[in-house]
């Protein structure tokens, strides 16, 4: 680092923001671990930390963990913790209770590209040919599978997701990468059968009962940008629904 009168968290700073302004790091981009960024400029990790910080008031950077750095779109305002839970799975919102939001994690089990053909392509208003990305992943707490989370999104609507953790990003804080601002999520609850291959995910016997949470999410403009589909064990999770009547 330069010897100069400005402090080394802003030098770090500024050498991020140079970064993102030439294109060398561009929104969603996944940014050096903190430790990484601290060994590379023979600095402490405190003072990497603490440019990161103010990178994260800035809104240009996205911190999951000190591990999990992702460069935000700038035009947006920063997201506070309260945003960023806000912004995540349905099901977390939902479902999980608060106490346990630090023993949630999630298994990708499948991540796929493949064409809309005639179902999809009326759900999301494009063309037959065109693709849409399914992920599939299975959600537990500590070591217990409490649900299954399918999602379905038309590719057009997620310039770039390479390089992002799928299992640590929800859909809704990459929208927010991008610059792209959900303005309905249409939610169902019921419950279903699971077949064998799920039950078996979640610990259970074939032709279990599980919750059904169906969610629709549209954008600023109508469109449905991800449907997603979420099992949930009953018997590990127990949750209240309120419901709030609007008059049209």
């Amino acid at each position: 680092m330069k010897n100069t009168k400005i402090p080394l968290y802003d030098q770090i700073a500024n050498l991020i923001r140079k970064k993102i302004k030439d294109n060398e790091w561009g929104v969603g981009d996944r940014v050096p671990a903190i430790t990484e960024l601290a060994a590379k400029y023979k600095i402490s990790i405190n003072t990497v930390r603490t440019a990161i910080s103010k990178l994260e008031k800035e809104g240009r950077i996205i911190r999951l963990t000190d591990k999990q750095l992702y460069i935000a779109n700038s035009n947006l305002k920063n997201l506070n913790s309260k945003h960023k839970l806000e912004l995540s799975s349905y099901f977390t919102e939902v479902v999980i209770d608060q106490s346990n939001m630090e023993k949630l994690w999630c298994k990708i089990v499948k991540k796929q590209t493949h064409i809309a053909g005639e179902i999809y392509s009326k759900k999301f208003d494009i063309a037959p040919v065109e693709h849409i990305l399914y992920v599939k992943k299975v959600l537990y707490v500590d070591k217990t599978p409490v649900a299954i989370e399918y999602i379905y999104i038309p590719k057009n609507k997620i310039p770039k997701i390479d390089g992002i953790d799928l299992s640590i990003f929800s859909f809704n804080e990459i929208y927010t990468l991008y610059g792209i601002h959900t303005k309905e999520i249409h939610q169902s609850l019921s419950t279903i059968q699971l077949d064998k291959k799920d039950a078996k995910l979640l610990n259970l016997e074939e032709g279990s009962v599980a919750m059904f949470l169906k969610s629709s999410t549209y954008d600023n403009n109508d469109a449905l940008i991800e449907l997603k589909k979420i099992y949930v064990n009953i018997d590990k999770i127990s949750f209240d629904v309120n419901f709030n009547f609007v008059k049209k």
